[in-house]
């Protein structure tokens, strides 16, 4: 699966480890744990069916509004 992949991932890896943890009481124990307080998590929500973006695709780009060629000088796409 390549990083920007839908659909859950259940190779017990990294990715599968975080779609676990942002999706479940888990992810409130980490927030507790980093001090940082409640994240605002974009992805890789389950209601989202767990699809994760580059930092140029919409559900990104349009969060922290910029448009999406910000990044084409200089990201390796």
């Amino acid at each position: 699966m390549s990083n920007t992949s839908k659909g859950r991932d259940n190779q017990g890896g990294s990715k599968d480890w975080m779609q676990q943890i942002i999706n479940s009481d888990m992810r409130t124990q980490l927030e507790e744990l980093t001090g940082e307080g409640e994240t605002d998590w974009l992805l890789p929500l389950k209601k989202d069916d767990y699809s994760e973006y580059q930092l140029n695709q919409e559900p990104i780009s349009k969060h922290f509004g910029f448009d999406g060629n910000t990044f084409s000088q200089w990201w390796p796409f």
